[in-house]
């Protein structure tokens, strides 16, 4: 079992998000560091993580990194003690929060990745939530 704890940068004028980056860190339950997931460059505001199924088409198995500031959703394969950066999904989630997969009954099939977003904009230099949104992402 492993935790996953998301960071995003602040900026240091304002202390809002900053527009890109952060990172993703696996932890052990006894609250060792395991591994880094992903690079600052591949990252922008990373919330939802999730475990791919292995039926979730080419990145079944891999862990998925969704990205609030984009809303890219990153994949990444376990490789060497560590994570390599698959690629991303084909489609975006704008002001993504959350996401997690179905359990096979009532919360949807297993394979469906579900996610919670609230798309964003900016008035002035304030950012504001426009509406939410829960979507779902089937396999390719």
């Amino acid at each position: 079992d492993r935790i996953f704890v998301t960071y995003a940068w602040r900026a240091p004028v304002n202390g809002n998000d900053a527009p890109t980056g952060g990172y993703v860190d696996e932890f052990d339950l006894d609250g060792r560091l395991v591994a880094h997931v992903g690079q600052s460059k591949q990252l922008d505001e990373p919330w939802g993580v999730a475990l791919a199924p292995r039926g979730f088409g080419r990145f079944g198995g891999n862990l998925l990194v969704a990205n609030f500031g984009t809303g890219a959703i990153n994949a990444y394969a376990r490789a060497a003690g560590g994570w390599t950066f698959r690629g991303r999904l084909p489609v975006k989630a704008p002001g993504v929060w959350g996401i997690a997969f179905g359990n096979g009954a009532g919360a949807g099939p297993r394979t469906t990745l579900f996610y919670a977003a609230g798309p964003h904009g900016w008035h002035g230099a304030t950012e504001v939530d426009i509406h939410g949104v829960l979507g779902a992402i089937s396999p390719d």
